[in-house]
């Protein structure tokens, strides 16, 4: 409760939407201001970081540490990455130079050899089924029991009636 005798019983809400504040006035007697400029009465209006709202003789201002610290990231300088010797580079297949290789014609006919061979990969291997394993039978099993036990359950429901 504030002790000023020009702030209202209920004079302003808070409220917050986000990462932002919002000031509305709820039609209090003398009104308030923020940043010197007064609030629409039943209307919300943002708090900006730093701005001053004013009920009656008091004064509040606002600072929210997580914004201030995401502000603070944001304004610094990224962080550069360093060369690190420990780290090998990826494996890459050695080409041979064209002086070396031996001469392959291309499906033009040209006397043209290829820059660089790419490397294939190996086919993925394909997994086979597995057939019907313990597992499963046990599952099946289980899913009998629940449905014979529902139909007893039900039998024994609607003869009792």
């Amino acid at each position: 409760m504030l002790s000023d005798e020009d702030a209202s019983r209920r004079h302003v809400e808070l409220t917050r939407r986000g990462t932002q504040i919002l000031v509305r006035d709820l039609g209090s007697k003398n009104g308030a201001t923020l940043a010197d400029v007064r609030l629409d009465p039943k209307r919300d209006t943002p708090w900006p970081p730093g701005a001053v709202l004013a009920l009656g003789s008091s004064q509040f201002s606002f600072e929210d540490p997580v914004l201030a610290a995401l502000a603070e990231i944001e304004a610094g300088r990224d962080e550069q990455m360093q060369a690190d010797d420990s780290i090998d580079p990826p494996n890459v297949a050695a080409v041979e130079p064209a002086a070396n290789r031996p001469h392959q014609p291309t499906a033009g006919g040209g006397d043209t050899a290829p820059i660089a061979q790419v490397p294939t990969r190996a086919p993925k291997p394909v997994k086979k089924a597995q057939g019907f394993r313990v597992v499963d039978g046990v599952v099946a099993l289980l899913a009998v029991i629940v449905i014979g036990l529902s139909i007893l359950g039900l039998t024994w429901l609607f003869r009792s009636n």
